[in-house]
């Protein structure tokens, strides 16, 4: 319950911070104040303008209170053909569409320009808490979500407007959640289609995996209500209360709290824009809002911010059987909408992301254009508040209004055009889908789900689930099996070589709950619950906090969901170091884990002799002057060098060899026979996915001569911090999980020596296996064409006899315990640094002069590429 109570503290101080004092000069400071207490209809009068109030019945009961104004200021009848209904978002109210004044205000401006405009209220809200037979006090009037407001209000209030206004056809405007119920309506109720001229919609929310808001960090309690069933029990969720707005008030306060929590807790929901938020425009807002809704809404909105598909309420595997045949919720079918929509959109919306808002514009039938509000900071409430909404905004609506209404062929040609301009940046689509890994993983027949996992430090991970094979309805097997990433990569590595040969898709064929990790800082997980991405404090981490906060809460979550007792644990490159921190620092988890096997495994690689070995006196350099700090991110995910790369290493553009020396071989090693060319131009498209530079220098602490330390900060803060000149050592005889390493003869970042002598530190190994291909190299586990037969088999085949034999893991350990006390020690030879320069041409071996050429590429590439 601590998770609601956190919740319901958020969104009131949400509203309330709506409602914090300011001096300012503007309309509405000088009337705010008359305007606060009074019912909508009569703030509407008393700016001048004719209103009404209107009821009526939807078709499952529910009485729907609708404001009306039916004309300007200055007329007497409206002018045009076609009634407006403005729907509001989750928790609002029609006053959303009033709020900002005569002047600003949506509704207003409409009225205005001869429009006949009625402002909805949805189901459940202060003006529409009614039904013929249900009282709000029984649990069965709250028994609703969007579906319902969108199949049954929606309609109701088309026809009855229709009927009372003599016309034949609205238009339907709606901001956030209204948005939501449009296109439930439109796809479920096709055949009113005819009656609705055209769609617009303001920061359209139906699936947001890419949602960085505040609220998805209360993503993981509404699936526990979802599943127990709680939401039916609960009924309401913050209907309106008068002493709510007090207390809220009190919180707030310009002279009674620290404002800036109020301030930044607007940011972290919906966006942060300090130039256009009036803080006066809704001072009096907390005396209509929240306007409450059903607990089970809540449920199903939070359902769109891990989905990828735009679905009915989600009960759970079992209730989802028994109402709907079926054990996933079905789908609602963008093929169904026969109705125009015009999209607009803000770059700095944190709850309809521009990403998930592409992704919509593409599946719409009948696209009426994509509209970017030309204002970088413009956010989700920027449609209703900004300061400067006429121009930015207002404007471009009325004038496509006047268009849509004044010509009847404009919507039909423009419907044609949006069509074919679509096709154009299709290609750019492809690039975002990529990105949305479970709408990948659909796409070849598998069941998918994206989760997001809170950590002890607050940070946000997005991991991607694969629950069974293409041809099961459950995982057969009792151990989840979780893939870690390595640097600089994410989630896609484990689904890039197609469903044959992809170790995810295999393992999922193989009867196992697979699960798809996004380290802290990638493209996927970077968010967090107070910090945001451009502050520096968001990126003070590296794999260490990973392994320390990352890999518990995800195992914590997955055995919490999945109600199993222990996972594997897989992983490629860093995600092995990862993984070893976490077995390090956090033992008493060992018992949540039956094994981990390591695949190019790297804790301690002073023998590499990748090309990210010529960083390291940049590393020590910035290591020694804290420069790590105030660089925050390095390489971060940016579709234009995305799309820069992919362009220059195609082979209709440029010399393919280059790339593949540069990005492929010189990093990881040369394997012509195994690279896979067309795979190497995908992932052009989504990496490098981003860490933090402090996580790269860390990584570059690996290189130095024989230990797996803690990030070294230089003598003097190291002596501040650990109390010690040097970092601590990680201490392997600490690990109680047993461990099997897969490893290639021709890997340059893994080098077989270090991993022969990493292997000797296990306290329960399992096996250190070689590939049988001298060619072997890094990526290979991931990319290469003969992947199955040289590396997946064994694999699979050995976590077959773990599942299948209970006693095998412990016989496994004592034998290859065995084996190795047998084995010639292998003798740790001091790398020839000398030559290794030699090799690389730099012809000098001062470590503590910086390469211009490597000063240059990291200053002028890696922190500013995005």
């Amino acid at each position: 319950m601590s998770l609601k109570i956190a919740l319901v503290f958020v969104i009131l101080l949400f509203f309330s911070f709506l409602s914090a004092e300011n001096s300012s000069g503007s309309y509405l400071n000088q009337s705010v104040i008359a305007d606060a207490n009074l019912p909508t209809i009569k703030i509407i009068r008393r700016h001048g303008y004719a209103a009404e109030f209107h009821k009526f019945q939807s078709e499952d009961g529910y009485i729907l209170g609708y404001q009306r104004i039916p004309y300007g200021k200055t007329s007497t009848t409206s002018k045009k053909q076609y009634p407006v209904i403005l729907n509001h978002g989750l928790l609002s109210s029609s006053v959303d569409w009033i709020v900002n004044g005569p002047q600003k205000s949506l509704a207003y401006r409409l009225a205005d320009e001869g429009f006949d405009v009625w402002l909805a209220n949805a189901r459940g809200t202060t003006d529409s808490k009614a039904h013929i037979v249900l009282k709000p006090a029984q649990k069965k009037f709250w028994n609703f979500t969007f579906h319902e407001m969108g199949k049954y209000d929606v309609p109701a209030a088309i026809n009855y407007i229709l009927n009372v206004t003599n016309k034949d056809k609205v238009i339907h405007i709606s901001h956030s959640q209204g948005t939501s119920i449009f296109y439930v309506f439109a796809t479920t109720r096709p055949e009113m289609s005819d009656k609705v001229l055209v769609h617009l919609s303001f920061g359209p929310v139906t699936m947001i995996p890419h949602t960085k808001s505040l609220f998805k960090v209360f993503v993981s309690w509404m699936k526990r209500i979802q599943l127990s069933g709680e939401w039916y029990r609960i009924g309401s969720f913050l209907e309106y209360s008068p002493a709510i707005a007090s207390i809220s008030k009190f919180i707030c306060g310009q002279n009674r709290s620290p404002y800036n929590l109020c301030e930044q807790l607007i940011n972290l929901i919906g966006g942060r824009d300090d130039e256009q938020f009036q803080k006066e425009v809704v001072l009096f807002m907390l005396d209509n809002l929240p306007s409450g809704t059903s607990t089970k809404n809540m449920v199903h909105s939070s359902q769109l911010m891990t989905a990828d598909e735009f679905a009915e309420f989600d009960y759970g595997r079992s209730m989802n059987l028994k109402i709907y045949g079926r054990s996933i919720p079905p789908k609602y079918d963008f093929q169904q909408i026969r109705i125009p929509v015009r999209l607009y959109y803000g770059n700095n919306d944190l709850i309809a992301n521009p990403t998930d808002t592409q992704i919509l514009y593409q599946k719409l039938p009948k696209p009426a254009g994509c509209v970017l509000v030309p204002y970088k900071k413009w956010n989700h409430v920027d449609f209703l508040w900004a300061k400067d909404v006429n121009p930015l905004f207002n404007d471009e609506v009325l004038q496509f209004l006047h268009n849509a209404t004044m010509n009847e062929d404009f919507l039909e040609n423009l419907v044609e055009a949006s069509i074919k301009d679509r096709a154009k940046y299709f290609f750019v689509f492809i690039l975002i889908l990529f990105f949305l890994k479970p709408e990948i993983i659909r796409r070849y027949g598998y069941p998918a789900e994206s989760h997001i996992i809170q950590t002890e430090d607050g940070y946000l991970l997005s991991y991607h689930r694969i629950p069974h094979g293409k041809f099961d309805t459950a995982s057969k097997n009792p151990y989840p099996i979780i893939l870690h990433h390595g640097l600089l990569s994410c989630s896609a590595d484990w689904i890039i070589n197609g469903p044959e040969k992809s170790l995810a898709y295999r393992l999922a064929d193989e009867g196992y709950d697979v699960w798809l990790a996004n380290s802290r800082g990638s493209t996927e997980s970077k968010a967090h619950v107070s910090l945001i991405p451009s502050q520096r404090e968001f990126w003070n981490f590296s794999f260490h906090e990973m392994g320390k906060y990352d890999v518990p809460g995800a195992i914590n979550y997955i055995l919490d969901l999945t109600n199993k007792n222990k996972v594997i644990h897989i992983g490629h490159s860093q995600g092995n170091t990862v993984f070893y921190v976490f077995a390090v620092e956090r033992p008493e988890m060992s018992n949540k884990v039956l094994l981990h096997i390591s695949l190019a495994p790297t804790a301690m690689i002073p023998h590499t002799t990748t090309i990210f070995r010529n960083f390291l006196p940049l590393a020590k350099k910035m290591q020694a002057t804290g420069e790590w700090f105030k660089k925050g991110p390095v390489m971060e995910y940016s579709p234009a060098v995305a799309l820069l790369g992919k362009l220059v290493c195609s082979r209709l553009i440029f010399n393919f060899n280059l790339c593949e020396q540069l990005f492929i071989f010189r990093i990881t090693g040369r394997d012509d026979e195994q690279f896979h060319t067309d795979l190497f131009t995908i992932m052009l498209t989504k990496m490098p996915a981003g860490t933090s530079t402090k996580n790269m220098i860390h990584s570059g602490q690996l290189i130095s001569p024989g230990h797996f330390d803690q990030f070294d900060y230089g003598e003097e803060q190291n002596l501040i911090i650990y109390n010690q000149a040097t970092p601590p050592h990680y201490d392997f005889s600490r690990i109680r999980i047993p461990i099997r390493f897969y490893h290639g003869d021709n890997d340059i970042i893994a080098n077989p020596l270090d991993t022969q002598l990493l292997y000797q530190k296990l306290p329960k190994p399992m096996g250190c296996i070689r590939i049988p291909f001298e060619k072997w190299n890094h990526v290979d586990f991931l990319w290469a064409k003969d992947v199955n037969q040289l590396f997946n088999e064994d694999l699979l085949q050995f976590l077959r006899n773990v599942t299948e034999d209970k006693q095998f893991v412990k016989i496994a350990t004592l034998k290859a315990l065995e084996e190795r006390r047998k084995a010639p020690v292998p003798v740790d030879i001091p790398f020839d640094e000398e030559a290794y320069k030699a090799s690389q041409g730099s012809g000098s071996v001062n470590e503590t002069v910086v390469p211009t050429y490597l000063q240059e590429m990291i200053e002028n590439r890696l922190w500013h590429m995005a």
